[in-house]
């Protein structure tokens, strides 16, 4: 299997109208599939006319959840909360956006009051198109793990592609 990767660590350059461009070309004689790895800004689709396809979630990591019925609001955890993620209370609060899911806090509580849990950081894509199938993502705003969410959608690609 033969993959062809356009990229710029700058925004602006082209890489999209570049890649449907070759795909229009390339789709003339071969089988394409298409990855459009750019989790925060994924465009391919709107060039390539691409219909929404299967979405599928992605769990890219975990977030502190704080049992209302079991926490003192002590303020421990926010004593250890680097993001600022915590907000006093009782029970004390989590903002979502800013838990980067480090564990911090779940690992001081005194009453095990807090939980990681596993979260949706994204969803991928898989739209048919008139050049071959498109894999496409967004990540979340402000959520992680860009580069594992990459790795996922070029896995899913690539297994597609050897079907």
């Amino acid at each position: 299997m033969k993959q062809l990767v356009v990229l710029s660590g700058k925004g602006g350059t082209g890489k999209t109208s570049l890649s449907a461009a070759l795909a229009n070309l390339a789709a003339k004689e071969l089988n394409l599939v298409l990855v459009d790895a750019d989790a925060d800004a994924a465009n391919l689709a709107l060039l390539l006319d691409a219909p929404k396809g299967e979405h599928h979630d992605f769990i890219g990591g975990k977030i502190a959840v704080i049992d209302p019925l079991v926490c003192k609001g002590c303020g421990q955890c926010i004593e250890v909360c680097r993001f600022d993620a915590l907000e006093p209370g009782v029970p004390t609060k989590v903002n979502r956006i800013a838990c980067e899911g480090c564990g911090s806090c779940s690992a001081i509580c005194p009453i095990d009051a807090i939980s990681m849990e596993l979260t949706v950081s994204g969803h991928w894509i898989v739209s048919p198109c008139s050049v071959g199938n498109l894999f496409h993502a967004r990540l979340y705003a402000g959520m992680e793990n860009t580069g594992k969410f990459v790795s996922e959608l070029r896995r899913q690609a690539r297994q597609h592609a050897q079907d």
